[in-house]
């Protein structure tokens, strides 16, 4: 087995995979809102490709022409385009990059599709580029990718 190759999703870290590495498995996890570049993930036809939510639509981008022979996804969140998706992006996209991180973060959590969790994600805000996080939302969108 090669390397697996471990895409975060929306808000995510790098380091959310270290749980995989401390079972003894050999990862890359780049943190694609901390300077990493999807660009730079380059798995080989040994590696696997494993993906969460919108780490695995970008894993099904990567694996585009190239000869990938095992990929877990999670969550994709393929579906038939739904109407005003561009628009709700664009409004996020903006609030990340505009809104004071705390009520940004705590308007995200809030979203339905995370069914009112009752200890949502802590994020930081310096383990993020928010203009990265901004340009995810717009080019990474279920609406585009």
């Amino acid at each position: 087995m090669g390397v697996i190759w471990c895409l975060h999703g929306f808000l995510g870290r790098g380091a959310d995979w270290d749980f995989l590495r401390d079972a003894g498995f050999e990862i890359r996890a780049p943190s694609l809102f901390a300077g990493d570049r999807l660009e730079d993930i380059k798995p080989s036809s040994d590696d696997i490709l494993l993906g969460y939510s919108m780490g695995a639509r970008l894993a099904l981008h990567l694996m585009r022409g190239q000869k990938i022979a095992r990929a877990v996804l999670v969550s994709a969140g393929i579906a038939p385009h739904e109407p005003g998706r561009e628009e709700l992006d664009e409004t996020w996209a903006r609030r990340f990059e505009s809104e004071a991180w705390d009520s940004v973060i705590e308007g995200w959590n809030s979203q339905s599709v995370f069914g009112g969790r009752k200890n949502p994600l802590t994020r930081i805000e310096a383990d993020f580029d928010r203009h990265a996080l901004a340009t995810a939302l717009r080019e990474w969108t279920p609406a585009v990718l």
